[in-house]
């Protein structure tokens, strides 16, 4: 696993998940607490730049379709800046509802992050 185990450190990231890692570190499942399954596999990591990008194989309960992301960690002050950003379209919800879905996740795990 190596170097793609941080691609497992989003179940550290206080959202309630769990997270399994198969192929080589690549692909991880997230279970929900309520039982639903997402499916993510990594695209690109660069350890220099401090990044990584994944996209949704099978979305569970997400409304989406056609999603990319990508984390990027930067330095700021004494500590380090997170981004977490996402394309994607909305599936079985309007673009709001999914843009909701996606702004609570990200704002809940960076927040979580920094505490």
């Amino acid at each position: 696993m190596g170097q793609n185990r941080r691609f497992l450190g989003i179940a550290n990231w206080g959202l309630g998940l769990k997270c399994a890692l198969f192929a080589d570190g690549k692909i991880r499942t997230l279970t929900t607490q309520d039982g639903g399954v997402v499916v993510e596999q990594l695209e690109n990591r660069d350890n220099a730049a401090r990044t990584y990008s994944y996209t949704i194989v099978t979305p569970g309960p997400l409304p989406v379709a056609n999603y990319h992301s990508k984390i990027a960690v930067t330095p700021a002050g004494a500590g380090s800046s997170i981004v977490w950003s996402g394309k994607y379209d909305a599936k079985g919800a309007s673009d709001a509802d999914a843009k909701k879905v996606f702004d609570g996740l990200y704002k809940a795990g960076v927040d979580n992050l920094a505490k």
